[in-house]
């Protein structure tokens, strides 16, 4: 019976599990005032240069501290983040179609049309100009066959080959 006691507890198949322990709570990041402090301020100097100094200053840390709080509050390194909610900014100015992609690329704070668009391109997985055709073409009607969308030939089956992520 002894012998029999010490193959049930050796072999791990047959050994009881020992009860799971909570993860412990993460420490660090920041405390909700910094957070929302700090994305309030990016979020309104979307269109300009706002040095990461200036932000952590306002929440009371280095810069390091703070870039580090912030990755691990948002997942996100800060100017990925703001590079992110820029080309958010950019979507909802293509959809209206007025302005150009240069003027676009300055008023979401890109310092040229070919920055923004490689930003954007990296971030959304198309450039912003067939992005914005595609957009536009469903707003008119669907994809219903107009030269601007992005239909396979008529081998292949009637939905489209190409949907950007986000659409």
């Amino acid at each position: 019976m002894i012998q029999a006691s010490r193959i049930y507890v050796g072999h791990p198949m047959l050994a009881p599990e020992p009860p799971r322990m909570a993860p412990p709570p993460l420490r660090g990041g920041l405390a909700p005032w910094q957070e929302r402090r700090a994305k309030e301020l990016m979020s309104t100097h979307l269109g300009r240069e706002i040095s990461l100094a200036f932000v952590a200053g306002e929440c009371r840390l280095s810069v390091s501290h703070f870039a580090r709080s912030f990755k691990q509050c948002t997942g996100k390194p800060p100017h990925r983040w703001l590079l992110e909610n820029r080309v958010e900014k950019a979507k909802e100015l293509l959809i209206d179609a007025e302005l150009p992609l240069a003027e676009i690329a300055l008023e979401c704070g890109f310092s040229d049309q070919s920055h923004f668009t490689r930003v954007f391109s990296r971030t959304v997985g198309t450039s912003p100009g067939t992005w914005q055709r595609l957009r536009l073409s469903r707003r008119a009607g669907g994809m219903g066959g107009s030269a601007s969308s992005f239909t396979p030939s008529s081998t292949a089956s009637s939905t489209p080959s190409f949907t950007p992520p986000g659409c």
